[in-house]
């Protein structure tokens, strides 16, 4: 969650392919209790710059409405994170 806020996240795969699994919903909303009504929104950005793909993960409470939710090598997303209840925030990804 504490990466979310700061904007952006770079991970560097370097010897297989990564998995990035995002934090709880309930981890989320508590780091930015503001986030926490329908329909708002956080941007941040993930940047690999290793040389391997990320795959990027869902975790209780988040989804992901991408289909081939990945980053490529050297590649970067821009993530946007929706608030779609109480208790779910939705992901939306795209690849710069």
């Amino acid at each position: 969650a504490a990466s979310i806020l700061a904007g952006i996240i770079v991970h560097t795969s370097v010897t297989g392919g990564g998995t990035l699994t995002f934090d709880t919903a309930a981890n989320i909303f508590a780091a930015a209790p503001w986030l926490n009504f329908v329909g708002r929104t956080i941007q941040f950005l993930i940047v690999n710059d290793g040389d391997q793909t990320d795959t990027l993960a869902v975790a209780t409470g988040v989804t992901i409405a991408d289909t081939g939710a990945t980053i490529l090598t050297n590649e970067a997303a821009i993530v946007w994170l929706r608030c779609a209840s109480t208790d779910n925030l939705v992901a939306y990804i795209a690849r710069t």
